[in-house]
């Protein structure tokens, strides 16, 4: 079962998604439960259940093998030539030029069934053509799975040569991928998965990753970083970019497993920086104590508790911090606003991450580690190495 604990609250006590996220928030809401039926959820035997968090690993997943996989032929290098709306966002997002060609980012060609009759029936005629095109209408409606002998089943059924197969295939591939920056995960020059963004805002799919184990037993940029002294250590792409594309990776989410650790260790890393997101601190914590048995020296990144909120006044976005906020607090507009209504706004929005910050902050978060993490200003670099 899927979900979290937003999941398991709208399960267990039926309520609807906006009730269930309000409860786990610590919102005072109340269950209509009472005590014969709380005792009967106890009794649910939940070792049979596979519950799990977003960021959890699925061990399913993890012990599928590692292999290459073909990047289709209709995915072109990101440029402003071939995507400027592509490279406008990622350009917004605080990367710059270098970023973006030195993480070979992508981005699809074919944007319509039309787009990909074109490309793969181009040696046939109008009518053939036409057929494509009906075909690819028929897996979109259909969201037939992306598997050859469905693909050489649909190819028969309109009466097309099987030799499109392929072709048609990495077409639907890259058509599933259309107006997003497309991140490539390489290892030792091969290419293992990717994650894809979407740069229109208009998905509702933020991220979408291709299939397979890449995710848990490999870490994106490892190419880049493995011959480094110093490695930084990210969830996600954005931020490893943010903190350097020659030191960072990213784990591609909170929980990093024994085979992305084993594979940190094949580096020449002395120092690592560990960098998780501003949430994810009792992770960042464990994984320090599991990281020094291995590495010189680990650091844990402190990022300031801020958040971007929308401004009631301007209607802009502004830094704000929860510590010690003033009755009327003044926005970097000039505006003041009253310390419920922006306690209110903070509880609502996301922390800002590496991501969000300038490569010269993360510059200098990342400087400022070494003194401000608390175990190695207290006890020394080492103290939990294992001799």
């Amino acid at each position: 079962m899927r979900g979290g604990p937003i999941g398991l609250v709208m399960l267990l006590a039926d309520k609807t998604f906006k009730e269930a996220k309000k409860l786990v928030e610590g919102s005072d809401v109340d269950l209509d439960v009472d005590d014969k039926e709380a005792n009967k959820l106890l009794l649910i035997e939940f070792d049979k259940y596979d519950f799990h968090f977003s960021g959890l690993k699925s061990r399913k997943l993890m012990r599928e093998e590692l292999k290459p996989i073909r990047v289709p032929r209709f995915f072109a290098p990101l440029t402003k030539e071939s995507s400027g709306e592509g490279w406008k966002y990622l350009i917004d997002r605080g990367l710059t030029a270098e970023d973006i060609l030195a993480s070979k980012v992508m981005v699809a060609t074919l944007n319509s069934p039309w787009d990909v009759a074109e490309a793969v029936g181009k040696s046939l005629n109008v009518k053939g053509r036409k057929k494509i095109t009906n075909l690819v209408f028929d897996f979109l409606k259909k969201k037939t799975p992306l598997q050859q002998d469905q693909i050489i089943s649909a190819l028969n059924e309109f009466d097309l040569d099987k030799r499109f197969a392929i072709p048609l295939e990495e077409a639907l591939v890259a058509l599933k991928y259309r107006n997003r920056a497309v991140f490539p995960v390489i290892n030792h020059g091969k290419v293992y998965g990717w994650v894809a963004r979407d740069f229109t805002g208009k998905s509702s799919l933020k991220v979408m990753n291709s299939q397979g184990p890449f995710k848990f037993t490999t870490v994106w940029n490892f190419d880049a970083v493995k011959n480094s002294s110093q490695i930084v250590i990210c969830e996600g792409i954005i931020s490893a970019l943010k903190c350097g594309k020659d030191t960072a990776i990213a784990t591609l989410g909170k929980m990093i497993t024994d085979e992305q650790i084993g594979l940190l260790k094949t580096t020449e890393a002395k120092e690592v920086f560990i960098c998780l997101d501003v949430d994810a601190q009792a992770e960042a914590i464990a994984l320090k104590q599991v990281l020094l048995a291995s590495f010189d020296a680990v650091y844990n990144i402190s990022l300031p508790a801020i958040k971007t909120v929308k401004c009631p006044a301007c209607g802009g976005r502004h830094d704000i911090s929860n510590r010690d906020l003033p009755s009327m607090t003044q926005m970097p507009c000039g505006n003041e606003i009253p310390k419920a209504q922006i306690a209110y706004l903070f509880k609502k929005a996301d922390y800002k991450d590496a991501g969000d910050y300038t490569h010269e902050e993360m510059k200098r978060f990342i400087q400022l580690a070494k003194v401000t993490d608390t175990d190695t200003f207290l006890f020394g670099a080492g103290v939990f190495k294992e001799s």
